[in-house]
């Protein structure tokens, strides 16, 4: 009985030496390492995030936009800075003229604010540089008919119309440039580059009448053959009707 009781202390002893080592290296271990606490990892992490997104906003602004990109893409993973970043992911795209990239970043934010003036203009732009001047000029006739106080917007048009070197649509604009923002800084440099315009078109037209004289020469003897030939068929027309009225 009592080697039974002795066994049961020696057992109760080993128990309490083994808690007690859990315990004390357990506690010991924590004053080095703060003990976790629910939420915590999660917050390092979102910190990491947005570090992600302020180093990306650095490159931006310095105009490296290879660097943005990549700091960009790996703060998206972030639900919270998503858009935010997927904003400024497309118009990096953008500033680096990869076109295919940015313009379809700009129309899925479209999708999402389908009223936000400066993606549509961003989308016109996008589209102006690919060459699809009839989409961006399409693009920029309805934000002036909802802006109409926007100076930039007819200014913008204008600068595209200009591109064609075709002055058929410019004037319209021109005019109401003119006559709705007269302190407009741009007004100057369109006139100049419309009388530009005109006076290339005019040495063109010079240049296309004096570059081939043999072909006008050949133009004007087809002419004339075309008008004697007409007149020698209203001579025999005239001659056949006083036959006819002598043979009455």
């Amino acid at each position: 009985m009592s080697t039974n009781n002795t066994f049961m202390k020696k057992k109760r002893l080993l128990k309490f030496s083994l808690f007690s080592l859990f315990f004390f290296i357990f506690f010991t271990s924590c004053v080095s390492k703060p003990l976790p606490i629910i939420g915590d990892a999660k917050a390092q992490l979102n910190n990491i995030y947005i570090e992600y997104m302020n180093i990306a906003d650095i490159f931006y602004s310095e105009e490296k936009y290879d660097k943005a990109i990549t700091y960009y893409e790996l703060a998206m993973q972030n639900k919270e800075l998503y858009w935010n970043c997927y904003y400024k992911l497309a118009k990096s795209y953008a500033f680096q003229s990869k076109w295919e990239s940015a313009l379809p970043m700009f129309q899925e934010l479209q999708k999402r604010d389908p009223e936000n003036s400066s993606i549509k203009e961003s989308i016109a732009y996008i589209y102006a540089m690919k060459g699809d001047t009839e989409l961006a000029i399409e693009i920029y006739d309805s934000l002036i008919s909802e802006q109409p106080e926007n100076c930039e917007f007819l200014e913008n048009l204008i600068a595209i119309l200009l591109l064609s070197e075709d002055l058929t649509d410019v004037e319209a604009p021109f005019t109401l440039l003119k006559n709705t923002f007269p302190d407009s800084k741009n007004i100057e440099a369109f006139q100049k580059q419309i009388d530009e315009i005109i006076k290339h078109n005019e040495e063109k037209n010079k240049e296309d009448k004096t570059k081939n004289p043999e072909e006008k020469v050949d133009q004007d003897k087809v002419e004339a053959t075309e008008e004697l030939e007409n007149q020698t068929e209203n001579s025999d027309i005239n001659t056949s009707s006083e036959s006819e009225e002598k043979a009455e």
